[in-house]
């Protein structure tokens, strides 16, 4: 089922203004190169320090954090019954 077409993750600080990180990297999408796994779900990391695999890797600083999701052009229907993502927290060596 397509739920939306174009998406956006976006991290943040508290104060509102972008995390600065060492790969530039404020947003992931559609256009990142994201690895989608076989089920067709995609993990994003979150995470101050890089993982082994950078691929779906969205840099956060240390303190807290806002994260946005962005959902342009939506299927009104399957937003009807869609649930937001859930955040999982991981030990980083569970990490690929």
């Amino acid at each position: 089922m397509l739920i939306y077409r174009n998406k956006n993750v976006i991290s943040q600080q508290l104060d509102d203004f972008l995390i600065d990180n060492p790969i530039d990297c404020y947003c992931i999408n559609d256009r990142s190169g994201l690895k989608v796994k076989d089920d067709d779900s995609v993990d994003v990391i979150l995470s101050e320090d890089a993982p082994q695999n950078t691929i779906n890797w969205l840099p956060v600083g240390a303190g807290g954090f806002h994260l946005f999701m962005r959902i342009y052009t939506p299927d009104m229907d399957a937003l009807e019954t869609w649930m937001a993502p859930t955040i999982t927290e991981i030990y980083p060596s569970h990490v690929n």
